[in-house]
């Protein structure tokens, strides 16, 4: 089964992550509107507002962790608001379209500029 497949199976999504570099797959369960847990550590913090739209707990802190996983089973209209605001996030902020068009007006705003390029040294 690929992810796709598995995350409508699902209640929740928790990456307890010591540290996440960007945190692609939080986005993927967002985006299927499965509400998620992460730890603040890394490039989750710059797409979920804890609370808002997922939740973020400290890295290293089972007890905050387990905490929050329960309050998040335990009241399933809480889960649904998080949910739905999450898979607006990324239906808004990392719409494949928008990223798209983004890129591309970068592009032709740059060409014939001429781009000024600094001097590498020769390391032969």
């Amino acid at each position: 089964m690929d992810m796709p497949d598995l995350y409508p199976l699902l209640d929740l999504f928790v990456l307890p992550s010591l540290r996440e570099p960007f945190g692609l797959v939080l986005l993927e369960a967002m985006a299927s509107n499965i509400p998620v847990i992460a730890t603040a550590a890394g490039g989750p913090m710059d797409f979920i507002r804890s609370g808002v739209n997922g939740i973020l707990v400290p890295p290293a802190d089972p007890m905050k962790l387990a905490e929050q996983i329960d309050l998040m089973l335990s009241n399933p209209d809480r889960s649904r608001t998080l949910a739905k605001r999450g898979y607006e996030t990324v239906k808004s902020s990392f719409d494949i379209r928008k990223t798209v068009r983004t890129i591309e007006e970068t592009y032709r705003s740059l060409v014939g500029k001429r781009v000024h390029m600094p001097k590498v040294a020769n390391l032969e």
